[in-house]
C-alpha cells in the first residue's frame, strides 16, 4: 500500500518501512530543499564457498580471476569490492568484471596485487543486498611471471611460419628471461607448443633436404647438405651440392662450354657447389671450355673422360682436394697439346700431381 502510494501520489508521499531494509543511502533535506545521500550503508550477508583461479598476462586483462561458487548474473551487479592484501578496490563493469564472476584489471588501473592474497570479493546488487564471498588467492609474482610467458605461448600460431619469427622469438626470450623458479612454473603444454612453433620455423627456414634435385642454368645438381636462411636473428647456412650433370641430357650432344659456378641459390638458400659428381660429363661430344669455381673441393671419377674436344680447362679453387681415378682420361684426346689446363698459382705443383693421377694427358699443358 505504501508503495502503491509513492508511484499514485502527483507531488510527494513517503511510508515507513517495518525495519531497515538490507542496503540503503541516508538522505538529507536542507532548508532550501536539495537533498544529499550519505554513503550506501548495507548489512552484508556472507556466503562460503567461493574460490578461484589467477592467470597473468591473459588476454583481456594482467590478471585475470575466475570465480566459481559464486551465484550472481551481471545484471543484477551494481559493484564489485575487491579486498586485496588488506586494501580495497572498486572493480567496475566491461572494464573489470565480465560475465558477473570473472574479474580482471591491468596496470592501468592501479591496483596493487602482485605477491598479495585476495581475502574477499563484495558485491553490491542492484535490489540493494550486499554479498560477501570470503575466499584467499595469492597472487603470487613467480607465477605471475611464468602465467605471463604461458599466455603470451598460448597466443603462437598452431602452424607457425617464417613471418611467425618474431613472436616466436619475443616468447622465446621472455621464457629465458625467468628464473629458475618461474620456468618451472610454466605449463608443459606451452613448452611444447613453443618447441613445436621453432621447429616448424626451422623447417620453413630450411633449404632442399639432402639428395634433392636441382637445376640452374645449364647444370644439374644434387643437394648435399641442407642450407637454411636467416632465422631467429641467426644467420644464413649455406647448404652445399654437387654437380650431377647436364640439365638437359641434350647437354652431352650439343654444349661447347660450361662454368661451375661457386654457389647457386634456390628458394633463397644459398648452396655452396663443392664437388663435380662421378662421370658427371663423360663423353660431352662437342664439350671445348670448363670453368670450374672456387669452391670445388673434389672432381669425381670419369668426370670428363673421353671429352674428346676439350681444349680449356681453368680451375679457380684453391681448396681442390680430390680428384677421382680416370677423371681426365682422354679429355682432349682430339689433339692433347691443344689442352691447357690454368690453376692458382699458389697450386700448380700439387694440382699437377692429382691432375696427373687423373689421367690427364702428359701432353696437355698445366700452368697458373
Amino acid at each position: 500500500e505504501g508503495a502503491n502510494a509513492l508511484q499514485e501520489s502527483p507531488d510527494y508521499s513517503y511510508y515507513i518501512l517495518p525495519e531497515n531494509p538490507s542496503g540503503y543511502k541516508e538522505v538529507t533535506v536542507a532548508e532550501d530543499g536539495t537533498a544529499s545521500f550519505g554513503a550506501a550503508v548495507g548489512r552484508p550477508v556472507t556466503k562460503d564457498g567461493a574460490s578461484g583461479t589467477v592467470t597473468l598476462g591473459a588476454r583481456h586483462a594482467n590478471v585475470e580471476i575466475k570465480t566459481s561458487g559464486i551465484e550472481v548474473t551481471p545484471a543484477d551487479v551494481s559493484a564489485v569490492i575487491a579486498t586485496i592484501g588488506g586494501t580495497n578496490y572498486a572493480l567496475h563493469h566491461v572494464v573489470n568484471i565480465w560475465r558477473g564472476t570473472e574479474l580482471g584489471w591491468n596496470d592501468q588501473d592501479n591496483i596493487d596485487a602482485l605477491g598479495k592474497t585476495m581475502t574477499n570479493i563484495r558485491y553490491y546488487m542492484k535490489d540493494g543486498s550486499v554479498t560477501d564471498y570470503p575466499f584467499e588467492i595469492r597472487i603470487n609474482e613467480d607465477q605471475a611471471a611464468a602465467d605471463a610467458v604461458t599466455n603470451q605461448i598460448s597466443r603462437l600460431k598452431e602452424q607457425a611460419g617464417l613471418e611467425d619469427q618474431d613472436a616466436i622469438k619475443a616468447a622465446q626470450d621472455a621464457y629465458d628471461a625467468l628464473t629458475e623458479e618461474q620456468k618451472a612454473l610454466v605449463r608443459e603444454d606451452a613448452l611444447n607448443k613453443l618447441e613445436a612453433a621453432r621447429a616448424s620455423v626451422e623447417q620453413a627456414a630450411g633449404g632442399p633436404a639432402v639428395g634433392t634435385t636441382l637445376t640452374s642454368g645449364k647444370l644439374k645438381y644434387t643437394v648435399t647438405a641442407q642450407g637454411r636462411k636467416v632465422v631467429f636473428g641467426e644467420a644464413a647456412v649455406p647448404g652445399t651440392v654437387t654437380v650431377a650433370g647436364y640439365a638437359d641430357a641434350s647437354g652431352s650432344k650439343s654444349e661447347t662450354s660450361i662454368t661451375i659456378p661457386d654457389q647457386i641459390t634456390e628458394d633463397g638458400v644459398t648452396l655452396t657447389v663443392t664437388a663435380i659428381g662421378a662421370g658427371a660429363f663423360k663423353g660431352s661430344k662437342k664439350l671445348k671450355n670448363v670453368t670450374i669455381g672456387a669452391n670445388v673441393a673434389s672432381i669425381g671419377s670419369k668426370a670428363f673422360q673421353n671429352c674428346r674436344k676439350l681444349k680449356k680447362v681453368v680451375i679457380r679453387s684453391s681448396v681442390l682436394k680430390t680428384v677421382g681415378s680416370k677423371a681426365f682420361a682422354k679429355a682432349g684426346s682430339s689433339n692433347y697439346r691443344k689442352l691447357t689446363v690454368k690453376v692458382p698459382k699458389a697450386k700448380l705443383k700439387s694440382y699437377r700431381k692429382l691432375l696427373k693421377r687423373a689421367k690427364l694427358s702428359a701432353r696437355a699443358k698445366v700452368k697458373k
